[in-house]
């Protein structure tokens, strides 16, 4: 036998381990072996998002006086400024025909009839409830839809579609978000997700562990406007970007250790 082989299995080996990815790495909601998801759980950790500055929100006012209620509304002919323009939503709906009230820096929108009205801070339920209460003496049956226009995440590294979605529906999981970007990579680390919040005039940075049991109790998992999440490789995926010329030559090599390995049983 070729005093070679050795080193030649050895080496293949080598290369075989480090570009493989396990099944363990690719396996989400389990723990230990044991799936994550076993009896039904309270849920603690869903929290309606809070107004912040630049939110574009949509406000329609309605009443069974619909000339009573018109002042209320923005008219279709309304400025540039007050218009949510473009980006993609993912939502069901056209948001580029609805018009928006944007948010100051000062937390003040202006709303017709009423003036400024202070929601930065608010949920939009609260919001419903403060324009009902305002709207009361001009409207007694008002009824005020609202929502947020520019609801948006953004999702990078390790998906299969990575961009920044626009959602009409604040209530968006972290799985949702990755399903909108077409799932995880196979070369995407499950165990080390990254979310980055602004709130507040603050940054705070979350993990999300996808074969944790906390994954569904974490403050993270349920998305807030504008957050942006970071799905890092696995350590297997540097084979797959390395250097062309690296590549050949590992290729090259591993050929020449399998031929060094059959001639050498074959002698």
């Amino acid at each position: 036998m070729s005093k070679h082989y050795p080193w030649g299995l050895l080496f293949l080996l080598l290369l075989t381990h480090s570009s493989c990815v396990y099944h363990k790495q690719l396996v989400n909601f389990r723990h230990n072996g044991e799936r994550t998801v076993s009896v039904p759980a309270d849920i603690l950790n869903q929290l309606e998002p809070r107004i912040q500055a630049t939110d574009i929100l949509h406000i329609q006012v309605n009443s069974y006086d619909e000339e009573a209620a018109q002042p209320f509304n923005r008219l279709r002919q309304g400025t540039g400024n007050q218009m949510l323009q473009g980006g993609n939503n993912s939502g069901g709906l056209n948001a580029q025909n609805l018009f928006g009230y944007l948010v100051g820096y000062d937390g003040f929108i202006d709303f017709p009839v009423l003036g400024r009205v202070a929601v930065a801070g608010l949920t939009l339920t609260e919001t419903r409830n403060l324009l009902l209460t305002m709207l009361q003496p001009y409207l007694k049956d008002a009824v005020v839809n609202l929502q947020f226009l520019n609801f948006k995440f953004t999702i990078l590294g390790e998906v299969n579609k990575p961009f920044t979605y626009n959602v009409l529906n604040p209530r968006i999981t972290i799985l949702e978000a990755i399903g909108m970007a077409g799932d995880l990579s196979l070369y995407a680390n499950r165990t080390n997700i990254l979310v980055i919040r602004e709130a507040n005039g603050q940054r705070e940075y979350g993990t999300i562990d996808l074969q944790s049991p906390e994954v569904f109790t974490s403050p993270f998992y349920y998305l807030s406007q504008n957050d942006v999440i970071y799905i890092e490789p696995l350590p297997q995926r540097i084979a797959t970007v390395a250097d062309p010329v690296q590549r050949i030559i590992g290729y090259v090599t591993a050929g020449l250790s399998i031929l060094s390995i059959v001639l050498a049983l074959t002698r």
